[in-house]
């Protein structure tokens, strides 16, 4: 994380004109698109922990790819989830090193089972931070 800035537990949620989600886990900022506002300092900074790409293909049929970087080594979760929250698939939860990585995924749950076409959020974590993206699996 940004040094200097403290540990505290904030629950702020932000959802750009892009449908990408951002959630400080700590640190006392919101996050944007590349940009950290700090709500302890009122100054910005730039977020370069990760960043989570658009997948592609979207809208996909039968597999997608999710791309991210790293700017450092980090335990990173990668999930899949349902519009309302559920997980429905993990498909990364090991440490990575720095630089490009992409997982791929088949419009499966963890159970093997196919989903329905439809929405569904993807999510990256690391120890200090989440994005979250929208995408489209049609059948």
């Amino acid at each position: 994380m940004h040094s200097g800035l403290s540990n505290k537990l904030i629950g702020s949620l932000i959802i750009d004109s892009d449908n990408i989600i951002f959630a400080g886990k700590r640190g006392g900022g919101v996050y944007t698109n590349d940009i950290q506002a700090s709500f302890d300092r009122g100054i910005n900074n730039i977020a370069h922990d990760f960043n989570l790409k658009q997948n592609y293909p979207n809208s996909f049929n039968p597999e997608t790819t999710i791309g991210f970087s790293l700017s450092k080594p980090a335990k990173v979760k990668l999930e899949i989830y349902g519009m309302l929250g559920q997980r429905l698939r993990v498909l990364v939860n090991e440490q990575r090193s720095s630089g490009d990585h992409t997982s791929i995924w088949d419009g499966h749950d963890d159970s093997g089972r196919l989903l329905s076409s439809g929405n569904y959020l993807y999510r990256m974590e690391t120890n200090d931070i989440s994005m979250t993206k929208r995408l489209l699996f049609l059948k």
